[in-house]
């Protein structure tokens, strides 16, 4: 999906994906800024020979300035693990992202 963001300020962006890496997978995802990127990165390899790193989980948090009608948007590849359901709701959600303003 893709943030707009409708009041300027300074923004924290953070990516919090988990590897479904029971195969041969690469995860390399942005965070970007109107189609640009601006700092943040998860990435891992992994191989069926070594299989690692299994389900691990990586976080990235950044802090940008962003104008009004400006978007954030996650961009990448890789082998990603959740779901959207699961009781209680949601609770298989391992991926995912969010953008929080801060200040007043």
């Amino acid at each position: 999906g893709v943030m707009t963001v409708a009041t300027a300020g300074w923004y924290l962006i953070t990516i919090t994906l988990s590897d479904e890496a029971d195969f041969a997978n690469t995860c390399d995802v942005n965070i970007r800024k109107n189609s640009t990127m601006v700092g943040g990165r998860v990435y891992w390899a992994s191989s069926s020979a070594i299989a690692t790193p299994y389900y691990v989980g990586k976080s990235i948090t950044i802090m940008c300035e962003a104008s009004a009608d400006d978007t954030f948007d996650i961009y990448g590849r890789g082998g990603f693990y959740g779901t959207t359901g699961g009781t209680p709701s949601g609770a298989s959600i391992m991926s995912q992202w969010t953008g929080l303003r801060i200040g007043a």
